[in-house]
């Protein structure tokens, strides 16, 4: 039986559209970082708490945004933010030949 992840994939796309200054600064560093990232360096790098740091990295990896590739490191799930921006994709354009 197939499942329609429709309204779920809907719905972290605009999880990801509205990422709060924090969060988005976290998922920015993330993605653009060459090698895994630790919460250390992002306390280090962005100044910021180390609360902060642990709560957001929990919770972009909840959403799926990032993924721990080993204890205490973190990388940009790139497979599911680049499907997420292909349906969204696909969307708009069923919405422009209407």
């Amino acid at each position: 039986m197939v499942v329609d992840r429709t309204e779920e994939l809907f719905d972290k796309f605009d999880k990801l559209l509205r990422l709060r200054d924090t969060a988005n600064r976290v998922l920015v560093y993330i993605l653009t970082s060459p090698k895994p990232v630790t919460p250390k360096e992002l306390i280090d790098n962005l100044g910021l708490t180390e609360n902060s740091v642990w709560k957001t990295v929990r919770r972009l990896e909840s959403d799926g945004f990032v993924r721990s590739v080993d204890r205490g490191e973190y990388e940009p799930n790139f497979g599911f933010i680049t499907a997420l921006l292909l349906f969204k994709v696909q969307e708009l354009i069923k919405a422009l030949e209407k």
